[in-house]
């Protein structure tokens, strides 16, 4: 049997379906996967361990998080095509786009397919616009699936009273699993005088790291010995903004100067600010955090900074609802994808 694997993260399908795809080629079937083209040493680096399982790769451009509709349409036909040619006996798909795009490929190639959606992610998490047109875009994208997949019950009662699909087309899988040879057992470091926090999971915004930041600040601030290590990748901006911060380390006192930008909504100019000595740089930076209404021991309080003064520069239109993922960008995507969608099924399947 021919398997094709479309997912967003070759890391990610090295480290945690590796094993499948190992049991998947010792069974004789032949797999191949469709992978984000990415520059990126470790993407890179993952890629070769896949073709060591005897998994071939197709690179494919794909902006992860991106909204752009012109993007979304190349990545579905990009599919398409790939879909179109490879002629696979199976699709799996994994993760919203692969799920989404993948899923309206397959309907109208008529491919088997199955889908496994990992996290309901933000879509999900209120009752407005975007919620009501990711449930449509999965209703058609769902339909014709031979099986979806879950990590947990909760996700797929959700999408089964949403009427996405009927529960007895789903599956609750037991986990993902883990590689206990390549995630070896390491005893815990034994230090009585620190205590230590370990998060698991992506560095953004949604999975709540701001809080996490300034909360072990206070614990340090209050004379608590505290150590956070972080397991995972960045996305957004924390990288660069982390790194600078370094929370463990104390430079020396220097002339710390902010967004441009700020101080100049606050009427200041940069001839102003570069006759300041640090201590008068000190209380103008004091009085921006305020304005901006930004705690200054925040650990990404640069971020927040640079967020607030593009907000202040680029204010919302009156038709915005708050959330940076429901934009006018995000609705222009799923519509035009959506509408191509329903033109493409209305001419190949109905």
């Amino acid at each position: 049997m021919k398997i094709l694997i479309i997912c967003n993260y070759s890391s990610g399908l090295y480290k945690f379906r590796g094993m499948l795809i190992q049991e998947l080629v010792k069974q004789g079937h032949t797999v191949r996967a469709i992978v984000p083209k990415l520059d990126d040493k470790n993407e890179i680096k993952e890629e070769n361990n896949l073709k060591r399982l005897h998994c071939g790769l197709k690179r494919i451009p794909m902006e992860r998080r991106g909204m752009n509709p012109v993007h979304d349409a190349k990545l579905m036909f990009a599919y398409y095509k790939t879909v179109k040619k490879m002629k696979p006996d199976l699709v799996l798909t994994y993760t919203i786009k692969p799920n989404i795009y993948g899923g309206f490929v397959c309907r109208l190639l008529k491919v088997p397919y199955a889908v496994n959606i990992t996290g309901l992610g933000t879509a999900f998490q209120g009752n407005g616009l975007l919620r009501h047109l990711v449930t449509a875009m999965y209703k058609v994208a769902l339909k014709k699936a031979k099986v979806v997949f879950f990590e947990n019950a909760e996700n797929r009662d959700v999408i089964v009273e949403a009427r996405i699909i009927p529960k007895e087309k789903t599956h609750v899988l037991a986990g993902a699993g883990v590689d206990l040879e390549h995630f070896k057992y390491a005893p815990y470091p034994k230090d009585s005088e620190i205590t230590r926090f370990l998060f698991v999971g992506r560095v953004m915004q949604e999975k709540g790291i701001d809080e996490l930041f300034q909360a072990m600040q206070r614990l340090n601030k209050g004379g608590y010995k505290c150590v956070l290590d972080v397991l995972g990748g960045f996305e957004e901006n924390y990288f660069e903004k982390i790194v600078k911060e370094n929370v463990y380390k104390k430079k020396e006192r220097e002339k710390k100067k902010l967004n441009i930008d700020a101080y100049e909504i606050l009427k200041y100019s940069l001839e102003d600010i570069n006759k300041m000595d640090a201590d008068q740089l000190d209380e103008v930076n004091k009085k921006v955090y305020n304005y901006f209404d930004i705690n200054e021991n925040a650990i990404n309080k640069d971020y927040l900074l640079d967020k607030a003064v593009f907000d202040f520069n680029n204010p919302k239109p009156s038709f915005s609802t708050g959330n940076g993922y429901v934009d006018i960008l995000l609705i222009l995507s799923i519509v035009v994808t959506l509408g191509l969608v329903i033109f493409l099924l209305t001419i190949f399947v109905f």
